[in-house]
């Protein structure tokens, strides 16, 4: 005679196979989830930002707005170029109602805190100018996240060619540039890589192609235009077929916004958040509403 315990024994296997079943079934629907969502955040429609382009290190949508006034047909150029620029502002870090005694102990107002605060805003101000979809497009910076870090890239090392000169203020500004910069690019690329061992192997590539980067800067920097037009197309570019006309635009880019740097006071950046950037010039904001640029992005 079979005793009840034995019975017991034989049906449980099967409770547990069921509920197995059912766990893969729900394991294969998130997965289904995940890869509709992956999916959804590599179309990139003509004209709007990807999601990739959003800065995680941004609160809400309080920075991460973009120039509306572009199109606006009732502003001449130079009203746009005026209203981008009054987009960067130079922000106080010390109260308005003066000094509270508890942080000036602990050195909440000294410079060296100050510079970190200020690094982290002008951080921010160039996020905002490199993540405008426009200025994005009018240079024909790959849209991809290697091309995204690139650009972004260039702006870093404009703003280090301008404070190289600052000592150890510049050296710690810099430093915490650097570290604004190298966390946002992680948060970029987790979004788009889950595997800790893959992501850290994505890193390294990034961090070496940012050493070679701003020697290649540098040297086009040093021996002229024609030289940086080539560091750009190596490193913005990555070799691709270019028209020769996008990389003199981009060079001209460049050096103007490096004038534009060169102009500000240097109290205003490493104390106050202070930097400013230039739209990109009407005649290349309207060239990828050509067809051909259309094509090229699709």
């Amino acid at each position: 005679m079979i005793s009840t315990s034995t019975i017991q024994r034989e049906i449980k296997p099967f409770k547990y196979v069921k509920e197995s079943r059912q766990q893969l079934k729900d394991l294969k629907a998130e997965q289904e989830k995940e890869k509709k969502k992956h999916d959804e955040m590599k179309k990139i429609p003509p004209g709007v930002p990807p999601n990739i382009l959003r800065s995680p290190l941004m609160e809400g949508d309080k920075v991460i707005e973009f120039f509306e006034e572009e199109n606006d047909p009732n502003l001449t150029e130079h009203q746009k170029d005026l209203a981008y620029k009054s987009r960067f502002q130079k922000r106080t870090f010390i109260p308005i109602g003066g000094k509270n005694i508890i942080n000036w102990i602990l050195g909440g107002y000294s410079n060296s805190t100050l510079s970190t605060k200020s690094a982290r805003q002008a951080y921010e101000y160039t996020i905002w100018h490199v993540d405008n979809w426009t200025l994005f497009r009018s240079y024909w910076i790959p849209d991809d996240l290697f091309g995204w870090f690139a650009f972004n890239l260039l702006h870093f090392w404009m703003i280090k060619v301008r404070l190289r000169s600052e000592g150890k203020k510049g050296e710690k500004y810099l430093k915490s540039y650097e570290n604004s910069f190298w966390q946002d690019v992680q948060q970029r690329l987790s979004i788009l890589i889950e595997e800790g061992d893959y992501l850290a192997e994505e890193l390294v590539k990034m961090q070496d192609a940012c050493t070679h980067g701003m020697i290649a800067f540098d040297i086009g920097l040093m021996y002229g235009d024609a030289y940086l037009a080539e560091a750009f197309w190596r490193i913005v570019y990555r070799r691709r077929m270019m028209d020769p006309s996008v990389l003199s635009s981009l060079v001209k880019y460049v050096r103007r916004e490096m004038k534009q740097l060169d102009s500000l006071d240097t109290n205003d950046i490493l104390l106050k958040g202070y930097v400013q950037w230039g739209r990109a010039p009407p005649e290349l904001s309207s060239m990828f509403n050509t067809k051909d640029s259309l094509n090229r992005f699709e």
